[in-house]
């Protein structure tokens, strides 16, 4: 199978670097966040009912396409904070500073629950030699928490040209609007002709695979599959491929070999 030559690559995050043990950490984390956010003075004492319902009110708004939003020319951070001061009826900019500060106090106490991807931090040690690299992630959280998860995934966050963010993104995965987004970022950084010169790296078909709808071909880590490409779904302009993170240096540097 001929392997095409790329000018950039973006790789996903969770599950693709770092692997988590989602509904411990999920769980321990939105009980240690309710506690604060009931007691944090700028949030005036809501009720943990209230804080809850506003955490559940963020997920469902991140997860609506952002054409479809009340707010679609806010980045998902100002959404959050938005939707999260209208549930606890205070300032926009309260909301902020509260969501924020929570954060940040809660997220490094479950470190516990992550740990690298076996054969990711060397896939990005060989890999940011050869082609400039962007990080994307869901762009749920804020930058400085996105790269505690990059450092629990064995990797430096220095390794990236730009990270996907809450604070720089305006959609989420896995819609077209988030992906065009991101092209746009890292076009106005390093050359990229088409989106066809982009090859997108993930784990998940669901969250990953719809990059190929938007013209970026697409490779998905399944360590054990053997390497082959992805018969194409409907909608999908970009071809796809799948195998380990070994079938994956080898298909980057067959490219580079020819170009």
């Amino acid at each position: 199978m001929s392997a095409p030559s790329f000018q950039q690559i973006t790789i996903d995050l969770d599950g693709t670097l770092v692997q988590f043990r989602e509904i411990p950490a999920g769980t321990e984390f939105i009980l240690r966040s309710v506690r604060k956010f009931s007691r944090d003075p700028k949030s005036d004492n809501p009720s943990w009912i209230r804080s809850l319902k506003g955490l559940r009110d963020i997920k469902n708004e991140l997860k609506r396409p952002s054409i479809f939003s009340e707010y679609p020319e806010a980045t998902n951070m100002e959404r959050s904070a938005i939707v999260f001061a209208e549930r606890l009826e205070i300032p926009v900019e309260e909301a902020k500073t509260v969501l924020l500060r929570v954060m940040r106090e809660v997220f490094p106490k479950i470190s516990r629950y992550f740990a690298p991807i076996p054969g990711a931090p060397e896939f990005i040690q060989w890999a940011k030699g050869k082609l400039p690299l962007t990080l994307a992630t869901n762009p749920v959280w804020p930058k400085d928490l996105v790269e505690h998860r990059v450092r629990w995934a064995a990797v430096d966050p220095a390794s990236f040209q730009f990270i996907t963010h809450a604070e720089n993104m305006h959609a989420t995965k896995p819609t077209g609007h988030y992906y065009r987004e991101l092209l746009k970022h890292i076009s106005a950084l390093a050359p990229l002709n088409s989106p066809a010169d982009c090859l997108h790296i993930g784990n998940e078909l669901i969250m990953d695979l719809p990059a190929t709808r938007v013209g970026i071909p697409t490779f998905i880590i399944q360590p054990g599959v053997p390497f082959q490409k992805i018969q194409n779904a409907r909608g999908e302009l970009a071809p796809a491929w799948t195998g380990s993170f070994k079938d994956l240096q080898n298909f980057i540097q067959e490219g580079l070999s020819k170009s």
